[in-house]
């Protein structure tokens, strides 16, 4: 009886971390900004090499921030022997610079094994107001990155090849606000213009109406001539 208890409870003690990894699902980080996966809310697992670096984007809307857990699942020992000091983190921000900490949020911090304090970060909230500066992180809103870095400080020679184990949970904290819009300058409506008729200058000729006058005119010398000279010939 004694026996088959013990055997139960090793086999729990060796399924239980995979049992505590099927609540995180598995994503494949990208190997730079450009390659890092657009990911939602939610609870993930990884590997990570050695000197590697491992990325992770975000979409942040204006109210939001990035809030993020982590640890490795090995023994330290393991962990140790592998020449590894910590896993590192950090938060990047659109314009891919480092967020600055502040005594309100910590967005850099490092992190070992389950047993020892893991990783808990929290990026800046983004805001809606214009930014005007020309150097440092962006904090308007944009696709966000998490970044993380296996720190290895064992002996010379190349790094080994061996795969760590991680989990991280992220939380997009806040309610997206909408960015303010400014309203469009009103436009004058346009005017009808008058367009004046044509005048016919005394440069161009005679005026119609004085030209039709003599015209008239001139019908009528023509009529009393011939009567004339019909009582002439009479």
């Amino acid at each position: 009886m004694r026996l088959a208890l013990a055997t139960v409870l090793a086999l729990l003690v060796v399924t239980s971390p995979a049992a505590a990894q099927d609540d995180y699902e598995p994503v494949v980080g990208g190997g730079s900004f450009n390659a890092a996966p657009l990911m939602e809310s939610g609870r993930y697992r990884d590997t990570l090499l050695p000197t590697e670096y491992l990325y992770y984007a975000f979409r942040l809307e204006p109210g939001q921030r990035l809030h993020v857990t982590a640890n490795a699942d090995m023994p330290i020992q393991d962990f140790q022997q592998l020449g590894l000091s910590d896993i590192t983190a950090n938060l990047h921000s659109p314009t891919r610079s480092r967020y600055i900490s502040s005594p309100e949020y910590d967005v850099r911090g490092n992190f070992r094994v389950e047993g020892d304090p893991p990783l808990d970060i929290t990026g800046p909230t983004v805001t809606a107001e214009e930014d005007t500066r020309n150097r440092g992180p962006w904090l308007g809103p944009g696709v966000a990155y998490l970044a993380f870095y296996a720190i290895y400080t064992g002996a010379g020679g190349d790094p080994p090849r061996a795969e760590v184990p991680f989990h991280f949970e992220v939380e997009i904290q806040g309610t997206a606000q909408s960015t303010p819009t400014p309203s469009p300058s009103p436009t004058p409506s346009p005017t009808a213009t008058a367009t004046p008729e044509p005048v016919i200058s005394e440069e161009d000729g005679v005026e119609p109406a004085v030209a039709a006058g003599f015209g008239v005119g001139g019908l009528l010398v023509g009529v009393i001539g011939g009567i004339l000279l019909r009582r002439r010939r009479t």
